[in-house]
């Protein structure tokens, strides 16, 4: 129900301003613990903000240390009981506090707008998405939103973010990308800059798996050129890049390993050169067992040259299979270092559906 329905000194009304009023003060007094989204974001619902005199405490709310459920749930009932009258509050709290721009991207339904709103909210978006110190989540989002729905400005400046973000090798999921070829009214000259994109995400090893997994199907699937070129990468040497192509063109082996750990993205690309020799040692075990799947943990020393001296297998798979993997891994160089080093790196094995 509507706020404005509620509006009056009936009875009904009284006790539910009266409530609203106890719920407010109860979340000003100790933020923090609020962890049930309902009670704020019910009472807020049926009552009128601006005539019970609430709107600032609950402004302070929004800019405040309540927890992300509790601001949340309480975004998308302003929004949904008052809309002419937030939508301006809302987008000056996305613009100038960093930290709560996601919540209140995730509820601007762009589509139930009207013309005036919508631009409203595109502006705002714009301004986030080109801002230093949106996160790259909030680009990945924000990023979403402006090409779905703000036309031709929203995906330029989608654009100019991402590429940015993916030269300077901090660009974080890009779904955006893919709505780049979703048949909504792209031009050709925006669907040239989203593959050059991609071609750029795809190539950087500083960027996350998943982004670069997802750049190498849009390639595939967009482009002949983009397709040669990860044709290319899947027939290199063993690296988590010529993982990624193969699972982009559909030619993967069917037993798949994945490598996570300590020492950062540099030495897990290290460990991803032995690949091969992990899976070999996975598919010998599968002789033995055919549904046998899990992880090992590789507990290892590095000594100043860089070399692995001591590599020891840990966890529930069978003995022969951690020593094969542990004996795998002591092949990796890593680099040099002043000082003697330990590390370990956990090597998962499932099979592909």
């Amino acid at each position: 129900m509507a706020a404005t329905a509620l509006v009056g000194n009936s009875k009904g009304y009284r006790a539910r301003r009266h409530w609203a009023l106890l719920v407010v003060a109860a979340a000003e007094a100790t933020p923090e613990s609020s962890t049930n989204p309902y009670p704020l974001g019910a009472a807020v619902g049926l009552i009128d903000a601006r005539a019970t005199g609430l709107q600032g405490r609950i402004e302070k709310l929004l800019r405040g240390a309540t927890p992300y459920a509790v601001k949340r749930g309480l975004v998308y009932t302003l929004l949904q009981n008052d809309r002419e009258n937030w939508l301006a509050v809302l987008l000056r709290i996305m613009r100038e506090q960093p930290p709560d721009r996601i919540i209140i991207t995730e509820a601007l339904d762009l589509g139930e707008m009207t013309a005036e709103q919508r631009e409203q909210s595109c502006k705002a978006l714009v301004a986030v998405i080109g801002d230093k110190d949106s996160s790259a989540h909030d680009v990945n989002k924000i990023s979403q939103r402006l090409i779905a729905s703000c036309g031709s400005a929203g995906r330029t400046a989608a654009l100019d973010a991402m590429e940015a973000r993916a030269k300077a090798g901090t660009l974080g999921g890009i779904v955006g990308l893919r709505r780049m070829f979703d048949g909504n009214g792209v031009t050709a000259q925006d669907k040239r800059r989203a593959l050059a994109i991609a071609r750029l995400v795809a190539d950087n090893d500083d960027l996350p798996r998943a982004s670069r997994k997802t750049a190498m199907g849009i390639l595939v699937g967009n482009d002949a050129a983009g397709k040669a070129h990860v044709e290319e990468l899947a027939s290199g040497a063993p690296s988590l890049v010529r993982e990624l192509a193969q699972i982009a063109l559909g030619t993967a082996a069917r037993e798949r390993v994945l490598f996570s750990g300590s020492g950062g993205r540099a030495t897990i690309n290290k460990m991803w050169q032995q690949v091969d020799a992990a899976r070999a040692c996975y598919q010998t075990a599968l002789k033995k067992a055919p549904k046998l799947f899990g992880s090992t943990i590789i507990k290892y020393d590095v000594d100043s040259s860089g070399r692995i001296s001591k590599a020891v297998g840990f966890g529930s798979l069978p003995d022969a299979t951690k020593r094969c993997v542990a004996k795998a891994i002591k092949k990796v160089k890593l680099q040099k270092s002043s000082t003697p080093l330990k590390g370990k790196v956990v090597v998962m094995f499932m099979l592909r559906n």
